[in-house]
């Protein structure tokens, strides 16, 4: 799903921004998926992804083997626009960067695994970048089930889909030294109110 990286939702749909309950968080842009949501009508480039919401999707949220976050069309919020699932995964410390591997603690790191995510067919550019901050956001702040960041599979791996491995280097993704096809990366690459807080330590 290449995009270009940057941007807000407001930026690129016009959708006003909620206040935060706290002022040091920023707000989320997705919402739970519930049973007001057309799963059936969403359609996005990817067979899959598309195939995962319309018929499983609810289903596989119901029974707790993963969380779907949509975001909602704001002049429809029935309509989907994107989505991501989160779901537990733990990654072997020999299987990260060397540069990733020296800050932790022990011997396998937990992370929130994005399994699926996509934009509806026609959806405004740089959506996906969007997605990937708000999942962060909302994986970061769990802390009743910590997590040190992000992992992901981009679909088809790097040899049969370089565009798409190569959009989620962009993002600041890195390859898993030991488990091809899966990707991770520290939520300050992904969250631009940590890049500044660590700036500022």
């Amino acid at each position: 799903m290449p995009q270009e990286s940057g941007g807000t939702v407001t930026d690129d749909i016009g959708r006003p921004s909620p206040t935060s309950a706290t002022k040091a968080e920023e707000a989320l842009d997705t919402v739970r998926l519930n049973a007001t949501h057309r799963t059936s009508d969403f359609t996005c480039r990817s067979e899959r992804v598309t195939a995962f919401m319309r018929n499983h999707a609810a289903l596989r949220a119901e029974h707790r083997y993963c969380g779907v976050f949509v975001l909602e069309d704001p002049n429809d919020p029935t309509r989907i626009l994107g989505y991501y699932t989160l779901s537990p995964y733990i990654l072997s410390r020999d299987a990260m960067s060397s540069t990733h591997r020296s800050r932790q603690l022990l011997a396998n790191v937990p992370l929130a695994l994005i399994g699926y995510m996509g934009k509806r067919d026609g959806a405004v550019a740089r959506l996906g970048a969007i997605l990937i901050t708000d999942a962060a956001r909302r994986a970061y702040r769990n802390l009743d089930l910590p997590t040190r960041g992000l992992a992901v599979e981009p679909e088809d791996g790097k040899d049969k889909n370089p565009r798409l491995w190569s959009w989620y280097e962009g993002m600041r993704f890195c390859p898993a030294k030991t488990i091809p096809g899966l990707m991770y990366g520290p939520y300050e690459n992904f969250m631009p109110e940590l890049k500044k807080k660590k700036g500022s330590g």
